[in-house]
């Protein structure tokens, strides 16, 4: 019997998300501690398994909407704290699932990813913005919602999802930073595939770049097109 791990793995990690530095100056042994309000852990976050969400992250919440994930890292390399926060709605499985023939979704289904950039002054800034990494409600097939997260680390971040019915698949997709245009692109592609009733005899893939496909930015990702119109379904 296959679990998902997924979900506890990201529950645990994200208990850390207000976690504070204290660095001690090694001048004096009595000298206070210098707290680093902008350096923190790691961390990642499962919708399945909520955190609240820090109050300078809820000006970014737009209206309609809820915080589904919130992940904090240095996702830039500058050592101050960042964040990856997925917008969306929780709603029951309908029993429809979007089947991805090229018919979209409901606009109000849409998850919205946002990555926050920390600026020098410490406020924070919206570095970018899409919908079409976090999958939709009704993407998971017949196991429902398949968003299950959204793992964080210094320069980089994955998007985790799991689904189907008696065959079941996941898919995480990881973006890494450029510092060169300050952006960030697609550089891997994990999935894995699986038929229920016998889950030993698994599939798994990992596509990178540019072996596999050419440079994405993220904003231009697409969970249902991102491998191009060539690619076997």
């Amino acid at each position: 019997m296959l679990l998902r791990p997924t979900r506890w793995i990201l529950a645990l990690a994200a208990g850390c998300a207000g976690v504070l530095a204290l660095v001690r100056a090694p001048a004096a042994a009595d000298a206070p501690a210098v707290i680093r309000p902008y350096a923190v852990a790691d961390t990642s976050c499962s919708p399945y398994e909520p955190t609240p969400t820090p109050d300078e992250v809820r000006p970014f919440v737009t209206q309609g909407k809820e915080p589904l994930c919130v992940a904090a890292a240095d996702l830039d390399g500058d050592g101050r704290r960042d964040y990856v926060l997925v917008l969306g709605t929780r709603r029951k499985y309908t029993g429809q699932p979007y089947a991805g023939d090229g018919a979209a979704p409901d606009k109000d289904d849409l998850r919205t990813l946002l990555v926050l950039m920390r600026q020098p002054d410490g406020a924070l800034r919206m570095g970018a913005r899409t919908e079409h990494v976090a999958m939709c409600t009704e993407c998971g097939g017949m196991m429902g919602d398949p968003f299950e997260g959204v793992g964080a680390r210094p320069g980089s971040f994955t998007v985790h999802h799991y689904g189907g019915s008696a065959w079941r698949w996941r898919a995480d997709y990881t973006f890494e930073y450029v510092a060169a245009t300050g952006r960030w692109r697609l550089a891997s592609v994990s999935t894995l595939s699986y038929w229920s009733p016998e889950p030993d005899k698994m599939e798994s893939h990992v596509y990178t770049a540019p072996a596999d496909f050419p440079e994405i930015d993220l904003t231009d990702f697409d969970y249902e097109t991102w491998r191009g119109p060539d690619a076997e379904k």
